[in-house]
C-alpha cells in the first residue's frame, strides 16, 4: 500500500504496487453494515462488468479478491488525474481537446454498449486523462448489463447533475439505453468547455428541482465555446428528450473526432494539458476559470507552416490579380535596355562605340519594385546576354582544359609503354618513324 488516491460513498482507492514491482490501483469496499449486502452484489457486478470490458479507453481490472472482512478489485493505474481536476488546475478545454477528449470517451463507452453495458455515472471524476495523454473511462460502479435487473424501480444511483432526465424520474433501468449515457456525456463536455452547470444547477439541488430542470429548461448557451459546430453538437446530447438525442455513441465518436482533426489537435495537446494540470496542482495554482493553455508550436514547424501560408497567399493574390497590359513607361525603359545590351556586344567585339552627344544616356533598369507585399521584378535583356556570353567563355575554357589534360595522358601511357617494350621512352617512335 503506497498512498490512499480518493474515496467515494462505496469504496476507496489506494495506489499499491504488485509482486512484480508493478504499480497498480487498488479499490477497496468500505464496510457499511446498513447496506452490506446490497455493496457486496454492486461490487461483484463492477468487476464482472468491467472484466467483459477491453478498450484502449476504459480503465483494466485484473483481479478479485475478499481480505480484511472486505472486498477488493486491482485495477490498472493511471498515472494522471481526473477532469474534475483538470478543469481546476489547467482550466477550460478549447474546441479541439474538448471535441478529442469526447471522441475518447465515446469510443470508450461505445465498446460498452456494444457487450450490452450502461455506465449510467458519466461525470468529470470519472474520467482520467494521463500523463501521455490517454483517455479512460473509470468506475463502473452504476453500471448495468443489459437483460438484468439490479436496480428496483424507483431507485435512483448516479450523479443527479449528470443524470439524464428519465434516469433521474427513476425509470426502470431495464427501459434505459444508450442515450442516458449520451446525455451524461453532453454535461461533462458542457461543463469542461463553459466552467458550469448547463442548467445552472447547484451542487447540492434538491432532486425534484433538478428533475424538474431537466424536463422543462433549455441549456444555456455556450458563450466561452467559440465554435458553432461543436456547439450544437453538444447541446444536441442534452436534449430532454431522448429520441432528440445522437442515436449512437459510436457516430458520436466520429463527429468528434472528425472536429478535432480539423483543429488539428492531437494526443500531445492532451499530454500537455495534463502535464499544465499536474504541475499546477503541485504547486496549488488554480485555474481560476481562465482558459487553459495551449500546446506551444515547435519553432521550426512554425516558421514553415508560416512560410507555406505566405506562399499560398502570394500565389492566390497574384491569380486572382488582372493581368496588366505593359505600360509606355516600361516599353521605354525594356528598349533602353536592349539599346544598351547592344552597345556592350559591340564594344566586346571591337566595333567603335557611337558617339550621341546631343542624345539621353541610356537608363538603367529599375530596381525590383514592392507592390502589395510582394516583390515584382521585371526581366532585362542585359543581364540575359551577359549570362549567356558568360556561359560560352566558361564552356570554351573547360573543353580545352579537358582535351589538354587527355593528350598529357595519352603521351604518358605512350612513353611508359615505349620504355618497358623497348628499354627506351622513344623506342616505339623510332619504330613507326625513322629518327636521324
Amino acid at each position: 500500500m503506497l498512498r490512499r488516491v480518493g474515496s467515494g460513498g462505496m469504496a476507496t482507492v489506494w495506489q499499491v504496487k504488485g509482486p512484480g514491482g508493478g504499480l497498480h490501483a487498488l479499490k477497496e469496499m468500505r464496510p457499511q453494515a446498513e447496506a452490506r449486502r446490497e455493496m457486496t452484489r454492486r461490487f461483484k457486478q463492477e468487476f464482472e462488468v468491467t472484466s467483459r470490458l477491453d478498450h484502449r479507453n476504459i480503465v483494466g481490472v485484473h483481479d478479485f479478491f475478499a481480505a480484511q472482512e472486505t472486498l477488493h478489485i486491482v485495477m490498472e493505474w493511471v498515472d494522471g488525474l481526473d477532469l474534475r481536476a483538470t478543469l481546476r488546475y489547467a482550466g477550460r478545454l478549447d474546441p479541439g481537446r474538448l471535441a478529442l477528449i469526447g471522441a475518447e470517451v465515446a469510443s470508450g463507452i461505445a465498446s460498452a454498449h456494444a457487450v450490452g453495458v450502461l455506465h449510467r455515472d458519466l461525470k468529470p471524476e470519472n474520467i482520467l486523462l494521463s500523463r501521455r495523454g490517454e483517455v479512460k473511462v473509470a468506475d463502473f460502479g452504476v453500471a448495468r448489463i443489459l437483460g438484468t435487473r439490479l436496480t428496483a424501480t424507483g431507485v435512483i444511483l448516479g450523479s443527479p447533475a449528470y443524470m439524464s432526465p428519465e434516469q433521474l424520474a427513476g425509470v426502470s433501468s431495464q427501459k434505459l439505453d444508450a442515450a442516458t449515457d449520451v446525455y451524461g456525456l453532453g454535461v461533462l463536455l458542457y461543463e469542461m468547455a463553459e466552467g458550469r452547470d448547463p442548467l445552472g444547477l447547484k451542487r447540492h439541488e434538491d432532486l425534484l428541482a433538478v428533475l424538474k430542470a431537466k424536463r422543462e429548461k433549455k441549456p444555456r448557451p455556450m458563450r466561452k465555446l467559440d465554435h458553432p459546430e461543436l456547439a450544437e453538437l453538444i447541446l444536441q446530447t442534452l436534449e430532454s428528450d431522448p429520441a432528440n438525442r445522437p442515436e449512437a455513441m459510436d457516430d458520436l465518436a466520429r463527429k468528434f473526432r472528425r472536429i478535432a482533426r480539423r483543429e488539428g489537435t492531437v494526443r500531445a495537446d492532451l499530454e500537455y494539458l495534463a502535464r499544465v494540470a499536474l504541475d499546477n496542482r503541485d504547486n496549488d495554482r488554480k485555474a481560476k476559470g481562465e482558459p487553459a493553455p495551449l500546446r506551444p508550436a515547435k519553432p521550426r514547424r512554425a516558421a514553415r507552416a508560416a512560410r507555406r501560408s505566405a506562399a499560398s497567399a502570394d500565389t492566390r493574390r497574384q491569380s486572382q490579380a488582372p493581368q496588366a497590359s505593359p505600360s509606355p513607361r516600361r516599353g521605354a525603359r525594356l528598349r533602353n535596355a536592349a539599346a544598351s545590351a547592344a552597345d556592350q556586344l559591340g564594344r566586346s567585339r571591337g566595333r567603335p562605340e557611337p558617339t550621341a552627344p546631343d542624345s539621353p544616356a541610356p537608363s538603367r533598369p529599375e530596381a525590383p519594385r514592392a507592390r502589395g507585399g510582394a516583390t515584382t521584378r521585371y526581366a532585362s535583356q542585359v543581364d540575359d546576354l551577359s549570362l549567356k556570353s558568360r556561359s560560352a567563355k566558361g564552356a570554351g575554357t573547360t573543353a580545352l582544359a579537358w582535351l589538354a589534360l587527355l593528350l598529357f595522358a595519352l603521351a604518358v601511357l605512350f612513353l611508359g609503354a615505349s620504355a618497358s617494350l623497348t628499354e627506351s621512352p622513344l623506342g616505339l617512335l623510332e619504330l613507326l618513324v625513322p629518327l636521324p
